[in-house]
């Protein structure tokens, strides 16, 4: 099959997947066996690889040892490994790769060196992801970064649980082409010591999410400082720790240009209603800080157990057909784009978060008619519909059978590993 597709494809660039096929049930990695005829073809196709994707085994060893340098035409590169070690030194392939510009790495292929990383082009990047399971650390984050010079947009799911070596310049990096930082925290509490050694004055998208410390606000603050950076998206989450209204505002007051936020699970707990009703416009109100996040357009917020939907409904009302606020003198960007994200499983009302009083739904549902996109998210990131998820009524007509209570958390409830 391999020689007629191959032949088929008149000398297209290819698009591949090589893998292991197994039954789950036995251990693969001892019953599969390398075809070295297949191995041979796909060889001499090297110079046609364009979108690679290299789910190695054992038996894959010397398939992966034989790949030819001469790659021109590879500009994607998915590589994942095995759970155990395969005895690789290096793996030098694709030191010559001209065209790669995209490069994923999961598992490690070797485990001979714990920072190992495999030899690219790495200042021809554009693109690199780093997956939780190689178990990246601080210091492949800092190493990436400053050999990917060019690189636009690095994504690392990290174990933070090491420091960066004590021999790395304390000056820093500055990659001036880094449009997009996406953290995804899976262990540890050392995020920070990477962050704090980076300046990204071109950072338009930020993320930082997973298991974050309750300080994760202030030393993204700093960064964001340090930059001077036009960013235009800042998403934050946590799974543990919740964020303060205080380390919340400090980190507001610096973003003014803002216009999307997102926060996820803990890191939604500091917009209570006293953070609410400062990101609320209110046309006469007294002198003194007011209208927060002036500029935004999309608004991503985690229900909890402060939030208010009375505070949110009068914030989305507040920021529609506004034109200026006279008292700050600057002018107000219409909000678009308002989510909110099912988590907790009671609001500051006491009451279950699908339940809300008639008044207050039927001004979401008037937000949503007069042109705001407004709809809720559950946990698996599907979007759901207002009058899908929302119960309203007074709260003496809530039902608080075990029956129902046990029927929501089965449909609506989620693990918090499925949103991230």
């Amino acid at each position: 099959m391999v020689p007629i597709w191959l032949e088929r494809s008149g000398g297209q660039p290819l698009n591949i997947v090589v893998r292991p096929i197994f039954d789950p049930t036995f251990d693969f990695e001892e019953t599969e066996h390398e075809n070295d005829a297949v191995n041979a073809i796909l060889h001499n196709q090297a110079h046609r690889w364009k979108d690679v994707k290299l789910i190695v085994t054992k038996p894959m060893v010397s398939f992966l040892q034989n790949i030819p340098e001469n790659l021109p035409m590879l500009h994607t590169l998915h590589i994942d490994g095995p759970i155990s070690n395969l005895g690789i030194a290096s793996l030098n392939n694709f030191k010559h790769a001209s065209s790669l510009r995209v490069l994923t790495l999961d598992k490690r292929v070797s485990r001979l060196s714990p920072q190992f990383l495999p030899k690219v082009p790495w200042a021809q990047l554009t693109k690199c992801t780093l997956l939780k399971g190689g178990n990246y650390t601080c210091q492949d984050g800092y190493r990436v970064l400053s050999k990917a010079v060019h690189l636009q947009s690095f994504t690392i799911e990290i174990d933070a649980t090491s420091t960066i070596s004590p021999s790395t310049p304390s000056t820093g990096i500055r990659p001036a082409d880094l449009r997009s930082l996406d953290l995804s925290v899976v262990r540890g509490a050392k995020t920070n010591d990477l962050l704090n050694l980076l300046t990204l004055p071109a950072l338009a998208e930020l993320q930082v999410t997973g298991r974050t410390q309750p300080n994760a606000p202030e030393y993204v603050a700093a960064l964001i400082t340090r930059s001077c950076c036009p960013l235009q998206r800042l998403a934050l989450g946590n799974l543990g720790y919740p964020f303060t209204h205080d380390k919340l505002l400090e980190l507001f007051k610096i973003i003014p240009t803002l216009p999307e936020l997102e926060l996820q699970l803990y890191a939604s707990t500091g917009v209570d209603n006293a953070m609410m009703d400062l990101l609320t416009h209110k046309p006469d109100h007294d002198a003194g800080l007011c209208c927060l996040l002036p500029h935004l357009k999309i608004i991503k917020l985690a229900v909890h157990s402060a939030f208010s939907y009375e505070g949110f409904s009068a914030f989305l009302s507040s920021r529609r057909n506004v034109g200026a606020c006279s008292e700050r003198g600057m002018v107000l960007a219409e909000l678009q784009e308002a989510v909110l994200v099912t988590w907790a499983d009671f609001t500051a009302s006491g009451r279950r978060a699908y339940h809300l009083p008639y008044e207050t739904y039927d001004k979401f549902v008037e937000l949503s008619i007069g042109g705001l996109d407004l709809y809720v998210h559950d946990g698996a990131r599907l979007e759901c519909a207002l009058e899908d998820y929302f119960f309203p009524g007074d709260s003496e007509d809530d039902s608080d059978s075990e029956e129902e209570e046990n029927e929501w958390n089965e449909e609506d409830s989620y693990d918090s590993d499925i949103y991230y």
